[in-house]
C-alpha cells in the first residue's frame, strides 16, 4: 500500500497545465513548480498583439490539432511550443 501512495504522489506533483504558476531564481538555480514548464514570458497573439499567461503549459506541440479543446499551440520562446488556454490570445496564436 506503501509504494501505490508514493507512485500517487509523484505522479500529482506540482501545477498541472492551465493552474497558475511563478518561478522562483534564475539560470542553474530556477525553480519551475510545473509538471511541464511555467510560462511567464509574453507570447504572439495571431492578431499581432501578445498575451502573458502566467500558467503551467500543457504538452508540446507543433500545431491547435496537438491540443485539448479550449487550447491552442503556441510558441513559448525561440525553440519550443506548447499548448496554452486559448484565452490568453483569443484570436489565435502566431508560431513564429
Amino acid at each position: 500500500m506503501g509504494v501505490r501512495w508514493l507512485v500517487l504522489g509523484i505522479v500529482g506533483c506540482g501545477p498541472g497545465p492551465g493552474d497558475p504558476c511563478e518561478t522562483r531564481g534564475e539560470g542553474f538555480s530556477r525553480r519551475d513548480p510545473c509538471q511541464n514548464v511555467c510560462v511567464e514570458t509574453t507570447v504572439a497573439c495571431a492578431d499581432g498583439t501578445s498575451g502573458l499567461p502566467g500558467v503551467c503549459a500543457g504538452e508540446a506541440c507543433e500545431s491547435d490539432a496537438d491540443c485539448e479543446a479550449g487550447w491552442g499551440c503556441a510558441a513559448i520562446d525561440s525553440f519550443a511550443r506548447a499548448c496554452l488556454p486559448e484565452d490568453t490570445c483569443p484570436e489565435g496564436f502566431a508560431l513564429r
